[in-house]
Parts: C-alpha cells; sequence; structure tokens
C-alpha cells in the first residue's frame, strides 16, 4: 500500500500535468501589483475618508487598512496628499461629473442626479467621502483647493449649456436666468451634500436628491404644446 504523503504527491502532479499551464495560477508581473496595491490603497483611503475624514486619517492607517505595511502610501504615492489627488482625478472625476450630453436640455440634469443617486446606492461611503474631502478642501488640504474650484466651474458650466440647450429647444421658459439657475442647480448638491456629511443619514440624502431632480423637472418648464424652436444661444 502507497504511504499517504507520497499518494498525495503522485496526485498533485497528475493534476499539474493534466491542467494546462496557461489555465494555473499565473504571477503578476510588477506592474499589475504596482497597480493592485495603489488601487487597494485608494479604497482603504476612500473608506478612511468617510469615517474620519483626511487630517485625521494618516498614511500607516491606509496602509494598514489595505493589508500592507506602514510605508506602501510613500513608496506607491509619495505621500497622502498625492493619494487624494490621484483619487480625485480617477474615482471621483467620473463619478460626480458623469458624461452626459448638455443637447440633451434638462433630462441632460436629471440624467446627473440620477447618476449621483446610483452610485449613492451602490457606494454611499465612495460618496460621503468625496463631500467630506470638498469641504476639507478650505481648510486642513488647501492643495485640493483648485481641483475643487476646477470640479466646480466645470459643473457650472454644464449645467449652463444644458439649460441653453433646453432654453433653445422651447422646454425652459424665455425668463429664466440661465446663469444663475445653473449655479442654483450645482450649489443646490453641494448642499445636500454638506448636510448628509453632517448627519450621515442616507435614506433622507436619497429622499433629497430625489426631491432635487423632481424640482428642476418641473421648475421652469414649458408645456409641451408651447415648445418651438428657439434661437442658438452661444456660451461666453
Amino acid at each position: 500500500m502507497i504511504a499517504r504523503e507520497p499518494a498525495l504527491l503522485l496526485a498533485a502532479v497528475l493534476v499539474l500535468s493534466i491542467v494546462p499551464r496557461a489555465e494555473r495560477r499565473r504571477r503578476l508581473t510588477q506592474s499589475e501589483r504596482v497597480a493592485q496595491s495603489g488601487q487597494r490603497l485608494m479604497e482603504a483611503a476612500i473608506e478612511l475618508f468617510a469615517e474620519k475624514g483626511f487630517e485625521r486619517t494618516s498614511s500607516s492607517e491606509i496602509a494598514d487598512r489595505a493589508g500592507y505595511s506602514h510605508s506602501m502610501v510613500t513608496a506607491r504615492f509619495g505621500s497622502k496628499e498625492a493619494l487624494l489627488l490621484q483619487l480625485m482625478h480617477t474615482e471621483y472625476e467620473r463619478r460626480m461629473l458623469p458624461p452626459v450630453d448638455p443637447a440633451d436640455g434638462i433630462a441632460a440634469l436629471l440624467l446627473w442626479v440620477d447618476t449621483i443617486r446610483e452610485e449613492i446606492r451602490k457606494d454611499p461611503r465612495c460618496v460621503r467621502a468625496f463631500y467630506t474631502l470638498v469641504f476639507e478642501a478650505v481648510g486642513p488640504i488647501p492643495s485640493l483647493q483648485p481641483w475643487v474650484d476646477d470640479w466646480l466651474t466645470r459643473c457650472v458650466r454644464h449645467a449652463t449649456g444644458c439649460l441653453v440647450a433646453a432654453q433653445q429647444s422651447g422646454e425652459l421658459r424665455d425668463d429664466v436666468d440661465i446663469d444663475a439657475e445653473a449655479e442654483l442647480f450645482v450649489y443646490s448638491g453641494v448642499g445636500l451634500g454638506y448636510k448628509f456629511v453632517n448627519d450621515g443619514d442616507l435614506s433622507k440624502f436619497d429622499e433629497s436628491l430625489a426631491k432635487w431632480h423632481t424640482r428642476f423637472d418641473n421648475a421652469h418648464k414649458l408645456p409641451p404644446s408651447t415648445s418651438k424652436q428657439k434661437r442658438p444661444r452661444t456660451l461666453g
């Protein structure tokens, strides 16, 4: 009778001889390991920023949450601030300014709100961390202020384009101040985010976003029977 250990070894050899080499677990390349560790560190940072904010989160805590040594944030990004900027340019750029078409008018604004609501349902910590960072940019993380300023400017410009298209198509009344309404749309969302950071009530935040959606769907629209083609207005 064959001893147990040799039998197990023989079985392992037989399995390896049957399973194609390509199907065996492949070791990650250096670039893949770097990308994987960077992503895990950013995910850990999102969790901690949502829980504690940027200022009270240390680089070593981020690395520890991700399962790495305390020096990994410095090794991968150079600093906690550099990790933050990478996070804003990659994760939050696509989440908080979705690629909707301004030519769709008010429908594009509503899709924008719906996209944020969907992000909240999928990953509320991620959205909470984003708003926390936006508000900390005016205090403990001034290095983030240029990104936030640029993001808000692009948001207002995007909302303006949507409202211009709505007015051109006759969907929006002629007496609406588009520039003021675009700013109101964007900063209403920022204000709702601030409330969410303070109270952490996800259901109330989603309810408020739904009301935000309804308000801009109904506030200034003309009845369909009165819609007419408008002369184009160019953005300055």
